[in-house]
């Protein structure tokens, strides 16, 4: 039996921003190639912002370094029940296997994000399933706190584990004057469009200001 073909549940959960990430906003080209695999958009210069989705009634995180989702392990483990007379041992563990790989992420674009406040009901697909996710606040609001992360992202941008893909793409650069990196000019130009594209969806005219008060301090080269 196709999984595909049965009517799959909804999952519902909350996500908060990661504070104890290390680098809670990073260049990472290849998880947008994955979130363009879940028709989430995203190009390679688009900046990750780093997250905790838990269940909707729980603070148990289904993040992706950890377990896979309970809902998805329990539905497909049913299914699989249900065919096993049909399939041979090979398939049912391929089956098992397939469906502990199934987490969900770590990072999302900022993109996906920017428009979100504490609150604000996102929806998207992960794994094939439709997902409905509530931003939650943490120390701040939802908007406050993301709008802190991408402050700190514009004056000191970060990377994931593609370090060396970041350089060549132009997405960072080393600083001539010090020891850390800076934006590269894709980089850059992909901050500015961002910035833009902030001040559109939203309507927090102080945070738009100060956004833009990073960018001319840290963009300038």
């Amino acid at each position: 039996m196709e999984l595909a073909t049965v009517q799959k549940p909804t999952i519902r959960a909350k996500i908060h921003l990661d504070y104890s990430n290390r680098d809670p906003v990073v260049y990472d080209p290849l998880l947008a190639i994955k979130f363009n695999e879940m028709d989430i958009e995203a190009k390679e210069e688009t900046p990750m912002v780093a997250v905790n989705i838990s269940h909707a009634d729980s603070d148990e995180y289904y993040n992706l370094s950890y377990s896979p989702c309970p809902e998805i392990r329990y539905f497909e483990y049913e299914q699989v029940q249900k065919s096993s007379s049909e399939l041979s041992q090979f398939q049912l563990n391929a089956l098992r296997q397939s469906f502990m790989d199934k987490k969900f992420p770590y990072y999302l674009p900022a993109t996906f994000l920017c428009k979100a406040q504490t609150g604000t009901l996102l929806t998207c697909t992960f794994h094939g399933y439709p997902v409905k996710i509530q931003c939650c606040s943490g120390l701040k609001s939802f908007e406050e706190e993301y709008n802190l992360f991408m402050k700190n992202f514009i004056n000191n941008p970060s990377w994931g584990n593609n370090y060396e893909m970041c350089l060549e793409k132009d997405l960072l650069k080393e600083n001539e004057e010090s020891s850390y990196y800076i934006h590269g000019a894709k980089g850059r130009a992909s901050i500015v469009r961002f910035i833009i594209d902030l001040m559109n969806n939203k309507n927090n005219c102080s945070t738009n200001v100060l956004l833009l008060l990073c960018l001319e301090n840290s963009l300038k080269q």
